[in-house]
């Protein structure tokens, strides 16, 4: 049970940001920014069969790090900042709103994220 809501929280979390420079969606290719440890196959699996590929990881050690990469010019479909990044990185420029028709289970999501 904790791993099904940690799976989903991460889901929640990860596809919440959608960066400005977005790959296009004829681009099979999907890149996620993110912290080492958060490759877990099992939380992309359903990419993975709907596109024949994983996702691209590069990964941050750090806030700071993240969001001077990205202000740099770092192309990312997708990254993972905290909560307490959140409206610095959308300050910036740095995120969009989500698409909530994007995401299949969004129904099943926490309202408050």
């Amino acid at each position: 049970m904790r791993f099904t809501t940690i799976k989903v929280a991460l889901a929640a979390a990860t596809a919440a940001w959608i960066l400005g420079g977005s790959a296009q969606a004829a681009d099979p290719e999907l890149v996620v920014f993110d912290w080492s440890g958060y490759e877990d196959p099992e939380f992309y699996k359903g990419f993975t069969e709907a596109n024949g590929a994983a996702p691209t990881f590069a990964f941050f050690g750090d806030e700071e790090e993240a969001f001077q990469k990205l202000r740099a010019g770092f192309q990312a479909d997708l990254a993972h900042p905290c909560s307490q990044s959140v409206s610095r990185w959308k300050d910036a420029g740095l995120i969009k709103p989500m698409d909530a028709k994007r995401i299949d289970n969004f129904a099943d999501l926490n309202p408050g994220l």
